[in-house]
């Protein structure tokens, strides 16, 4: 049937009440969607300062303890400063389906804000495994969550869902591509934490996401050994242990794994620019080989800012032009071409 509309899904009739900390089951997630489950340091703050202002919501639990419905942060927050008495709204008839109030509890949520990818894909599993729902209905709830919905996109956060809880949480903080799942996915728990943790701690972005897990993957088959193996090199921990930035780290990184897993082509790179260096290029003037000198064709690039500075140029490559040097470029491209 697919979820169903707004309207349709019963209101709860909430009442206000003052609860005591102690009767609350700060241990029961049945209904918390927040991953990772952290008390940000400011909202501590403020309930120390000013109390809980906006109240909680609470349900009937199991004995005479309230279970959360929603606010869980809040709650640890008030537990975490020393709180004895908070501000609840509670249902003002008992009881009101589980199911009723998750999806209330879902859809407060995304009217205030994002969920991330690891939270969208427990919330999927929770409707299917707690409450039976269909694919169907699982598509349409993640249509009402972000906006798009699809079966293969369902089954590939069911899939995210089933990560190691570290894994998840570096899926929460990293914005990862389909493929680079993929490559995660059928990889080892060990290879998936080591490779996932880079990949957040140098804020790569897309491109050199899927350009990492490439380079590990194929290095991995080359050297028989794993991803995390491969991460745990000497050479490899003394350059992200640099006092560098992050982009620096990142660049130094695939440098030396394209080295590796490129040898020839790691020097004959190396050799082209110190050709190119030797010859003196006039300014704004650059040589640039094929991708991976694939051909034996140069491209030659002239930036110039006026007539005047175009007319320089090419009056210096007329020198350049006589260089011996200039032969071995072409040698080097003809290697492989």
């Amino acid at each position: 049937m697919g979820l169903p509309q707004e309207q349709r899904i019963p209101r709860i009739h909430w009442r206000l009440v003052e609860v005591e900390l102690a009767t609350i089951d700060l241990d029961d997630r049945f209904y918390c969607r927040s991953f990772p489950a952290v008390v940000p340091d400011r909202l501590r703050r403020s309930i120390a300062e000013v109390g809980i202002v906006q109240p909680v919501h609470l349900t009937t639990g199991s004995g005479e303890r309230w279970r959360i419905v929603h606010g869980f942060r809040r709650c640890w927050a008030a537990a975490a400063v020393g709180s004895r008495l908070i501000p609840a709204f509670v249902p003002g008839e008992f009881p009101v389906q589980p199911r009723v109030l998750y999806e209330w509890t879902v859809l407060q949520d995304v009217g205030h804000r994002a969920y991330n990818r690891a939270e969208q894909a427990l919330i999927l599993r929770t409707l299917r495994d707690r409450f039976s729902a269909s694919e169907e209905e699982l598509a349409e709830w993640l249509r009402r969550m972000c906006g798009m919905g699809g079966g293969q996109q369902v089954k590939r956060l069911l899939r995210i869902s089933e990560l190691e809880p570290e894994v998840l949480e570096l899926v929460a903080e990293g914005e990862f591509p389909d493929d680079v799942l993929d490559m995660l996915f059928s990889w080892s728990q060990e290879d998936r934490l080591a490779v996932g943790s880079l990949v957040v701690s140098l804020r790569l972005g897309v491109g050199h996401q899927r350009e990492l897990v490439r380079l590990l993957d194929e290095l991995a088959g080359v050297e028989g050994r794993t991803p995390a193996a491969i991460l745990r090199d000497r050479e490899v921990a003394a350059l992200l242990a640099r006092k560098w930035t992050m982009q620096q780290k990142a660049q130094h990184l695939f440098a030396q794994l394209k080295a590796r897993r490129h040898p020839l082509l790691t020097q004959m790179e190396q050799e082209f620019r110190d050709l190119v260096r030797a010859l003196k290029l006039p300014r704004g003037v650059t040589l640039v080989h094929s991708p991976y000198f694939e051909t034996d064709e140069l491209e030659l690039r002239v930036r110039a800012r006026s007539p005047a500075e175009f007319r320089k140029a090419a009056e210096e490559l007329g020198r350049v032009a006589q260089d011996p040097a200039l032969q071995g470029l072409w040698e080097i491209a003809k290697r492989t071409a």
